[in-house]
Order: structure tokens, then C-alpha cells, then sequence
């Protein structure tokens, strides 16, 4: 989508992400802190950071993909001309 819209890719990635972000998981830990119960703080907290590990994680992934993919093409690209003379 960025390559078509011809705009750095951060521009486009972070209002995707926003909605992503577990919002009640955070709401329910800071509620928890306010109410000084350690426990749900700690429980929350832990769901919060695997959450947002995991969408992290998964552009991580994706992002790396489409970069062997897009070098993969301009290689068979490259020697594609190259071989046809």
C-alpha cells in the first residue's frame, strides 16, 4: 500500500496499528494500579506485553517477508536479462 501511495511506510503503518493496541487490557491494569491490587496489575500487565510483543512480532515477520520476496524478484529480474543477452 505504500509502494501505491508513494509514502514512507511508518506513515500508513501507525494509524493501522492504533486500534490494535489491547486497550481494555490496559485500562484494567491501570484501574488495578490505581486500586493497589499487585496481583491484577502483574496479570494484566503480562497479557498487555505478550499482546503487543505479538503484533510487534508480526510485522516484524511480515515486513522481513516482503523484503527476501521483493530481493528474490529483482534478482530473477537482474539474471533474466542477463542470460536472455
Amino acid at each position: 500500500m505504500a509502494r501505491i501511495a508513494k509514502t514512507p511506510v511508518i506513515i500508513l503503518l501507525v494509524p493501522m496499528l492504533v486500534p490494535m493496541v489491547p486497550g481494555g487490557d490496559l485500562y484494567r491494569m491501570m484501574i488495578n494500579l490505581v486500586m493497589d491490587d499487585s496481583m491484577q496489575v502483574r496479570f494484566y500487565g503480562y497479557k498487555l506485553v505478550m499482546e503487543v510483543g505479538a503484533i510487534a512480532f508480526g510485522i516484524i515477520v511480515i515486513s522481513t517477508a516482503m523484503q527476501l520476496i521483493l530481493k528474490m524478484h529483482a534478482h530473477i529480474k537482474e539474471t533474466g536479462k542477463a542470460s536472455r543477452g
